[in-house]
């Protein structure tokens, strides 16, 4: 089934899920959390008392105690659910410590000698009572709350893949790879395709979608932190059912570490798959790529001067052995050496070959995506590797 579009009852839905309800009587505390909220967009229902909070208690994901709140709240029997963390103001002077804030708080957990945080007793037995899974002091965590509220505008994480394809040599198809396993993909799961080589001339050339609206590197290269995944699932340029970040014609600046870092880990909450085009250097951008990839796909044409310049790579680039593999391209006129070759030669298996590709070069040329018929090569080769990275997948 193709992916489509999000629908309006979708997203009438996820904005219903992404309210929070805030529970407490403290005026500067509500500040705090209002201020956070309105930085990611999230709306923020309040309940002053712990009869306003009970009809609400199970009908929002997440559910904020104030520390003015937390013990009325543990008293009130209330049944136990997921999604509820205890806030705090750290106020000047307060006795609260950031440090003691805990990912899972269980009664297990809990020290010998409660302290007193945030100058109120009996804040961390509230915690442990109510099933906090955090306490946050603000505003020291606001990050971390900011993070939280994210998570719910976003919608649950799609916990995507990541597959880097690199070529062996210059001119190897490596970003023609990319694009057809990313257009292949993009028919039944929800796929992005990373240009990561400023000096490639821009997948979206190759794609035919050059003029297309939308962000590209340029535009994210400032970007440090969390990026909203509205930004990368609503603000790329779109080629049919597949959405690309690529290269605008400015300039040919590499992209900033931390920029892809932030564009990879939106990718993963908001896609199925991303497919990164890795340029053949070890920049900084391009080993956080291969740091998280579950698939490295080294593309190598049957040429012997081919194959000594993916050696080298090899030996420059990171490449994690396990899930490193081979697509071997013939070339137009080019001898017909045996695959197998190039895999003893590079120490590497051989996942698929690609067939020689005549209208390739052509499509570039007109600026449109090149025709792939489910007989091409070209497919055939991305089903292949489609069905390795199924098979990858963690349990």
């Amino acid at each position: 089934m193709r992916w489509q579009a999000d629908s309006q009852d979708d997203q009438a839905e996820r904005d219903a899920g992404s309210r929070v309800l805030l529970a407490t009587d403290q005026a500067a505390l509500l500040d705090e959390v209002l201020r956070v909220a309105a930085a990611g967009g999230v709306e923020v229902e309040v309940a002053s008392h712990v009869a306003a909070l009970r009809p609400r208690w199970g009908a929002v994901p997440l559910v904020l105690i104030g520390t003015d709140l937390v013990a009325a709240v543990a008293a009130a029997g209330l049944v136990r659910r997921p999604g509820v963390v205890v806030v705090g103001r750290q106020a000047d002077g307060s006795s609260a410590d950031p440090s003691l804030a805990s990912p899972t708080l269980a009664a297990s957990q809990a020290p010998a000698a409660l302290p007193t945080l945030f100058g109120v007793p009996g804040v961390w037995e509230g915690a442990v009572a109510v099933g906090a899974e955090e306490v946050l002091a603000l505003p020291a965590d606001d990050g971390v709350l900011a993070d939280r509220l994210a998570d719910l505008r976003d919608g649950p994480s799609r916990d995507g893949a990541v597959v880097c394809v690199v070529g062996g040599r210059g001119g190897a198809g490596a970003s023609t790879l990319a694009a057809a396993l990313a257009r292949t993909a993009a028919r039944r799961r929800r796929t992005l395709l990373v240009d990561a080589d400023p000096l490639g001339g821009g997948v979206d050339v190759l794609l035919g979608a050059e003029d297309a609206a939308g962000l590209r590197w340029p535009d994210l290269a400032e970007t440090q932190g969390r990026l909203a995944g509205e930004v990368l699932g609503n603000g790329l340029p779109r080629v049919g059912d597949l959405t690309v970040l690529s290269y605008d014609r400015v300039g040919a600046t590499a992209v900033p570490p931390a920029a892809m870092v932030a564009a990879l880990a939106a990718a993963a909450r908001g896609f199925d798959l991303t497919v990164v085009d890795l340029p053949r250097t070890a920049d900084e951008a391009s080993l956080q790529a291969l740091s998280r990839a579950r698939l490295v796909v080294l593309v190598v044409p049957t040429q012997v001067r081919a194959a000594a310049a993916a050696e080298r790579l090899c030996q420059v680039l990171p490449l994690p052995s396990a899930a490193t593999g081979l697509v071997v391209r013939r070339t137009l006129g080019g001898k017909d050496y045996d695959p197998q070759a190039f895999a003893d030669a590079l120490q590497l298996p051989v996942w698929a070959v690609v067939g020689r590709q005549r209208n390739v070069p052509v499509a570039a040329e007109d600026r449109r995506p090149p025709r792939m018929s489910a007989r091409s090569s070209l497919t055939q080769a991305a089903e292949i590797l489609l069905r390795r990275l199924d098979a990858e997948q963690p349990a």
